[in-house]
């Protein structure tokens, strides 16, 4: 009988005979080489195991952080694309947003138009009743428009 892992045993190996019988040095050095190899193994299972879980936990980890980050390089996108007073497409989005539709037109072989609208006296309505007003127009016919 020898001990699996000489320092903190965790176990023994023995090999037993039918009739009594001495084991000879060779045999019990070859029995402590089985049992030294064993306890590597079994060490080598919990540094996997271990790894293993590392791995899991950091990979998580990793997952939540990309999740973050495309949640945020979706709003950098959509502000980007859009008006904050507003929340229509801007300059960029729109140019954006028309170059996808009339080629979806084009191959679609669909006809498209393109309205432009302004809104008359803005500046004597900023001017006379300050730009809350002013804005709350711009607000309004954005509402208005989007509802078409």
């Amino acid at each position: 009988m020898v001990p699996i892992r000489t320092c903190n045993p965790i176990g023994a190996i023995g090999i037993y005979w039918a009739t009594l019988h001495q084991p000879t040095v060779e045999k019990v050095k070859l029995l402590q080489a089985l049992a030294d190899t064993t306890a590597v193994a079994m060490e080598n299972v919990q540094i996997y195991h271990e790894l293993e879980q590392r791995i899991h936990n950091r990979t998580a980890a990793l997952e939540k952080e990309i999740e973050g980050h495309q949640k945020v390089e979706a709003e950098v996108r959509r502000l980007s694309l859009t008006d904050e007073l507003t929340g229509v497409y801007n300059r960029r989005g729109f140019f954006l947003f028309a170059d996808q539709q009339l080629k979806l037109a084009h191959q679609l072989q669909k006809p498209c138009c393109l309205l432009f609208l302004d809104i008359d006296g803005l500046k004597q309505i900023n001017d006379t009743f300050g730009h809350e007003v002013g804005d709350r127009v711009i607000v309004d016919a954005a509402d208005l428009l989007s509802q078409t």
